[in-house]
């Protein structure tokens, strides 16, 4: 409170009521009143001497500053503000003004400062000397805050505009309002030259009328963005060819059109060469209708590789030069947007004499000659398919001499022993039988190694034919390896039990898995249909995958699991699923695991093309391979083939 006004303890209230002074009753209540609003605001108050020593301060003011009750005594107005801010609260003490409205930065007890708005107002006594300035004070960091990203924000836009490469303007009552630098360029123009201008003097007059009835219509919201394109003319007379995409936006309360425009005067200069480069391209280039797939263009090359005269070809349709693809519901063939799509896929095309050449489609929708259509490049992989055959071949040979190694070098040379030597301990045995069974006659209650005799002849028979079993059995495994060996023609398709399969590849990778690690599980879905695939090739991914998998799972729980049943996803494709609990892939390694050469491996343990040969491979069978991993989360391979195939054998 100011100086001169003194606090009544509650007894002197007492006494000064009871005294029957009504007046000094009403003063009393007004002052504990006013102390009771000056302790419980939530706005900083304080009360500044003459001298500027902070006599009383809110507790409002001190949460906000992060002074306690203690530093009050210390505290001094000129202390608490920054040396930048003009002190307004020395005019109010030498009289020049009577209060102030000013934002100033006030220092917390921390050190940094706040923003804050302060009111402050002499108050002087009857003889009007000034006896104290109170002050309230604001907060305005939050505002100040968000003043600042406004200002960071509007820069950040202006600067986008600036830099956009395309030409941006806002039209307001039919003038232009704004144009950036880019829109600029296009016309020649300063953007001060622009503003206010109208579209006439920038657009030809047929294309400025058409862009008038584009804005009607936006202002009629018959549409929300409207492109075309046509001809503009520069400041000095030159022609332009430009798209125009025009939008109704609000701005300042009011409806303006946002214009985009493209300069497109380029791309028509290139639109020539196009044309000699579509002439003089080494691959094919056939232009499509859109929804039947007529040939309504072809260049120089298409005619040569076809056989056929551009007489011919114009207006045959594309299926008739490829050979019909196998339908996912059965049958082959299908319509001609199923057997020639948009997208990138591979294709058999039949030349006029018959000969078929494998070629790689890459097919997009673009605009030809004023109307959608469809542009094909078409690509010879003759050469290509015979390069991937060999190195599907050499790292098929590389797996092979990883298996040899550590089966066929085990397992061959011991087997061959106890094939021979099974015949020699079958002669001996039966050369001794007659002489056991004498001596059994004669002594019927001997026990051969805790066992009756009767019960020791069976076993031993049995232990003879099993071994037998045994030696067979390890005669089949090599032979498989062998097949697995045996070249196939990428061309080779047939229909190919799913279970069997799993079989093989049990055979061929069970012994190594089981060396490296704890736990090998296989799930094979019961009533899965014939898939047709080239087996080997298929058997050769499975492989790869499982022995990757198994020489990343280096820890003591180790685990693979090879499941096998229909997509969840597509009921006609088979889902070959290869997961391990080893240490993951880091993003940049997932990214690039189907890279040939690429390989995390040390040394010579791997040449970077196992992954790559597998990805080639299943994409050859129309199918497709995943990979989800993460660091510490294992990884899961997912191979999925369409159970049809997808070409005709």
């Amino acid at each position: 409170m100011p100086d001169g006004v003194k606090v009544l303890k509650p007894h002197e209230v007492e006494t000064a009521v009871s005294g029957g002074s009504e007046l000094l009753q009403q003063l009393v209540v007004s002052e504990q009143l006013l102390r009771g609003i000056f302790d419980n605001a939530i706005v900083p108050i304080i009360v500044i001497e003459p001298l500027g020593k902070i006599s009383q301060a809110n507790p409002a003011f001190l949460d906000l500053l992060g002074y306690d009750q203690e530093d009050l005594p210390l505290m001094d107005i000129h202390h608490l503000t920054s040396e930048d801010d003009p002190v307004l609260f020395d005019r109010v003490v030498a009289g020049e003004i009577d209060s102030y409205v000013q934002e100033k930065h006030y220092r917390r007890k921390n050190g940094s400062y706040i923003d804050v708005i302060v009111s402050g107002s002499g108050l002087k006594d009857q003889k009007g000397n000034l006896r104290c300035v109170v002050a309230v004070i604001q907060d305005l960091s939050i505002a100040k805050a968000l003043e600042r990203n406004l200002f960071e924000e509007k820069k950040m836009f202006e600067s986008l505009l600036s830099h956009l490469p395309v030409g941006v303007n806002y039209l307001k009552d039919g003038r232009i309002e704004y144009a950036n630098p880019a829109f600029c360029r296009i016309f020649d123009y300063s953007e001060t030259e622009l503003r206010g201008r109208s579209l006439a003097t920038l657009l030809m007059p047929p294309y400025f009328r058409r862009v008038c009835d584009d804005i009607n219509r936006l202002y009629k919201q018959e549409a929300t963005i409207i492109r075309s394109e046509g001809e503009g003319r520069t400041k000095r007379g030159q022609r332009v060819f430009i798209e125009f995409i025009n939008s109704l936006a609000r701005i300042d309360n009011e409806d303006c059109v946002i214009g985009i425009v493209n300069d497109l005067t380029l791309s028509k200069q290139l639109e020539a060469r196009y044309r000699l480069l579509f002439e003089a391209a080494n691959d094919i280039f056939l232009v499509l209708s859109l929804n039947n797939r007529i040939i309504i263009e072809a260049n120089p090359k298409a005619l040569e590789v076809s056989g056929y005269t551009r007489e011919e070809l114009l207006g045959m349709k594309v299926v008739d030069l490829t050979q019909p693809t196998i339908k996912k519901t059965g049958g082959s063939g299908g319509t001609p947007q199923e057997e020639w799509p948009v997208g990138i896929y591979p294709r058999v095309l039949v030349r006029k004499n018959g000969e078929k050449i494998p070629v790689d489609v890459s097919s997009s929708m673009a605009d030809w000659m004023g109307r959608k259509a469809i542009v094909s490049i078409v690509r010879d992989v003759t050469e290509q398919r015979r390069l991937q055959q060999q190195l599907m071949q050499a790292d098929k040979l590389a797996s092979l001499g990883s298996l040899v190694a550590g089966i066929a070098h085990e397992i061959n040379n011991p087997n061959n022993f106890i094939s021979f030597n099974i015949p020699i301990l079958e002669e001996y045995w039966n050369e001794v039988l007659p002489i056991t069974d004498a001596y059994y006659k004669e002594n019927l209650d001997w026990n051969v190694l805790g066992m009756s005799y009767e019960e020791f002849r069976s076993d031993m028979l049995k232990l003879l034919a099993n071994m037998q079993h045994g030696s067979e059995r390890i005669n089949n495994i090599v032979s498989e390896l062998r097949d697995f060996a045996r070249v196939q023609k990428d061309e080779y398709r047939a229909p190919t039990d799913v279970r069997r399969l799993i079989n093989r590849v049990m055979t061929l990778t069970g012994k190594q898995v089981s060396k490296l690690i704890h736990s090998f599980e296989v799930e094979v879905d019961d009533g899965l249909p014939d898939v047709v695939m080239n087996p080997a090739r298929i058997e050769q991914v499975l492989i790869n995958l499982i022995l990757n998998a198994a020489q990343a799972a280096n820890k003591e729980d180790s685990m693979v699991r090879l499941r096998v049943m229909r997509n969840p996803a597509n009921r006609s494709e088979i889902c070959f699923e290869v997961a391990d609990n080893g240490c993951g892939m880091e993003e940049h390694v997932k990214k690039r695991v189907f890279d040939p050469f690429f390989t995390t491996k040390e040394g010579a343990e791997g040449t970077g093309l196992g992954l790559s040969i597998s990805y080639a491979i299943v994409e050859d069978h129309r199918g497709n391979i995943t990979v989800d991993s993460a660091p510490d989360r294992g990884t899961v391979f997912r191979v999925t083939l369409p159970i049809r195939g997808d070409e005709q054998n």
